[in-house]
Parts: structure tokens; C-alpha cells; sequence
């Protein structure tokens, strides 16, 4: 035989070999579903708690991926491109209980409003959220959230584009699917009656509507308490926001926190600079608060 014809059969066998292996294998894989994250560094493997919390979910869990592909920026797509496997891999564990929807923010305009108005989302600010909801219950998932992001540092020299360090979204959509999916929602209450800084106003100086909103944003509800109306702390009470008091608090009131703290409350102080906010005596709790 010819060695070139010798050659040209060895070819066709190796060929012949290759497509049956492929055949074969695309049969199998039609009957045994299996997976396998071929990256070297396991990127897209999911940590066990993961795939546990995911395989465990009780109710329909709502994902929204308020993300646009279509930018200028090769950071945003890779991120959305990233967001887009890493959800493949929860839909794998969360068969039927997970529903994910993908919005364009410059394209979908009219659903893209309707989750602004819905899930409170600062349009102005945020132009990339992953959103998990449930019931009544949601949270969102920013870009910061999701990527650390090296911007360069122009005072150094580093005036380049900015450069994607590292994608962190698993954890951070973890833990949002524990926010709205697991226990009772936690209750802060921000305490009234010393001049203290408003939850419900919208006064720039003195109002915390805006420190309200992010709290609420995390499935927490928020309440005020006034010593004066009601001597009792709420037993739902899971931690106490005493921001910047004028005035200096009682005996009977440090006596009420100090209680609230013996029995596991949390406590956290913020105290305005150049402010008398009560003399050693009736501060005692400053020295004792924790966060």
C-alpha cells in the first residue's frame, strides 16, 4: 500500500474514532445530565452552603437581573456575562423554585420603571442590581456588591480603564436569599424624645430617611420608641438606634438600656460632635453600648 495512501486511512480512522466518541458522548449525556466546570481555578463552582441553601428553598424565589449587556463598557459586560453563568448554576439547584428574569435598563424601559418603583431602586445611582424577592420581601444586590473593580489611581499614574479584580457575586446573592427566605424580619427601632435625628423626616441636616431606606432595603422594619410614651422597650425589638441626642437621658432610661443590652440587645450610638448630649452621670451608656 501506497504510503500516502497509508497516511490518508489512518486520517479517516482517526476521524471516524473521533465523531463516534462525540456521538457516544452526546448520547450519554442525553440520558445522564451531568456537569463539569472545566475553568482551572473551579470559577463557576458553587460552595456547598450554596447549593444546600438553594436545594432547600421552600418557596418561589424571584431573581431580577437589572443589568444591561449592551454598554461601552467591557467591565459591565463581563460582569452580566459572569451573573449570567453563575445564575445558570442556581437555576441547576434551584430547579423550579427559582424564576429569573434579565431587564435592559436602556432598552426595556417600561419594565425597567416598574422595578424602580417597586423594589425603591436609585436609578440615579444604581444602573446594575441583581434582585431577589419573595412575598413581600426583597433585596437588592449592587454592582459594587458584585465585583471589586479597580478604577486606577490618576495621582499615581494609573489613568487606564478599570480592570475587574475579582467577581464576588456568590456570596453577596447568598446572603440576600437568606434576607428575604429565612426567620422572622428584624426590628429597629430608633429611639425619640433628646432631640435625636429623625428616621421619617426629610430634612438634610436633621433628618435619617435616606440611613431608614438602606435599612429597610435589607428586610429590616423600622420603629421609634419614646421612653416617655411607652417605659418598655418592645420584646420585638432586635437592636436600638440612639442617633445623636441633645439632651441627656434619666436614670430610669439608662436603666432601660442597660437592661436591653443584659438581655441581648443590640445598641448603636451615634453621637453628633460639639454636642452636649448629657453629663457623665446620665451618658454612662456610652462606655457601655455594643454594636
Amino acid at each position: 500500500m501506497p504510503r500516502r495512501l497509508l497516511i490518508s486511512t489512518n486520517v479517516a480512522v482517526q476521524i471516524i474514532a473521533v465523531l463516534a466518541l462525540a456521538i457516544m458522548a452526546n448520547w450519554y449525556a442525553s440520558r445522564h445530565h451531568l456537569r463539569f466546570d472545566w475553568t482551572k481555578s473551579g470559577y463557576y463552582k458553587l460552595a456547598d452552603k450554596t447549593k444546600l441553601t438553594l436545594q432547600s428553598l421552600k418557596a418561589p424565589l424571584k431573581v431580577i437581573v437589572y443589568l444591561s449587556p449592551n454598554t461601552d463598557s467591557d467591565i459591565d459586560e463581563k460582569i452580566f456575562q459572569d451573573v449570567r453563568q453563575l445564575l445558570g448554576e442556581f437555576q441547576v439547584h434551584g430547579k423550579d423554585k427559582l424564576a429569573i428574569e434579565y431587564v435592559d435598563p436602556y432598552r426595556d424601559l417600561a419594565r425597567a420603571r416598574q422595578i424602580v418603583e417597586e423594589y425603591k431602586i436609585d436609578a440615579q445611582r444604581e444602573t446594575a442590581v441583581v434582585i431577589f424577592a419573595t412575598g413581600s420581601r426583597n433585596k437588592y444586590v449592587t454592582r459594587d456588591e458584585m465585583a471589586d473593580i479597580d478604577y486606577g489611581n490618576p495621582m499615581m499614574g494609573g489613568g487606564g480603564p478599570p480592570q475587574l479584580r475579582a467577581f464576588k457575586a456568590e456570596g453577596a446573592f447568598l446572603s440576600a436569599i437568606q434576607t428575604v427566605t429565612e426567620g422572622e424580619t428584624p426590628a429597629v427601632y430608633f429611639l425619640t424624645g433628646h432631640g435625636e435625628h429623625d428616621p421619617e423626616s426629610f430634612d438634610q441636616r436633621a433628618g435619617y430617611s435616606t440611613l431608614a431606606t438602606y435599612i429597610k432595603r435589607d428586610n429590616l422594619t423600622v420603629h421609634k420608641w419614646n421612653f416617655q410614651d411607652e417605659h418598655a422597650l418592645p420584646t420585638n425589638a432586635n437592636a436600638l438606634v440612639i442617633a445623636g441626642p441633645r439632651k441627656p437621658f434619666t436614670e430610669a432610661e439608662q436603666a432601660a438600656l442597660e437592661q436591653f443590652l443584659k438581655n441581648s440587645g443590640r445598641l448603636y450610638v451615634m453621637l453628633d460632635p460639639k454636642t452636649a448630649s448629657g453629663d457623665r452621670k446620665s451618658t454612662r451608656l456610652n462606655s457601655s453600648h455594643r454594636t
